[in-house]
């Protein structure tokens, strides 16, 4: 799971394109991985927006609200990521979709 994390979520691009430009990176550490066990493995990528406090584009744009925590999915440039607001979040709000 790559997480970017941010005080607050503006309208811009950063965090979406962070997490883009990451998925090599990820890929890197597998393929090292792979070397070592000497066996392919298989990894299920997920991409998180976690931010303390959401700009008016966000609060326009809900989805789904729990205990405080706003969240939705959008999708850039062919990778869909989780957008969390909230002061505190659980592992299972990170991993579910």
């Amino acid at each position: 799971m790559l997480v970017e994390m941010k005080k607050t979520l503006s309208s811009g691009k950063a965090p979406e394109e962070q997490l883009r430009r990451s998925i090599p990176v990820v890929k890197y550490l597998q393929s090292l991985c792979e070397i070592d066990a000497e066996q392919p493995m298989q990894i299920v990528l997920r991409h998180v927006v976690l931010a303390q406090k959401a700009s008016e584009r966000f609060d326009k744009n809900r989805i789904r609200v729990t205990e405080g925590v706003d969240s939705m999915v959008i999708s850039h440039k062919g990778i869909d990521i989780k957008m969390i607001v909230g002061e505190s979040v659980t592992a299972q709000e990170l991993i579910d979709e």
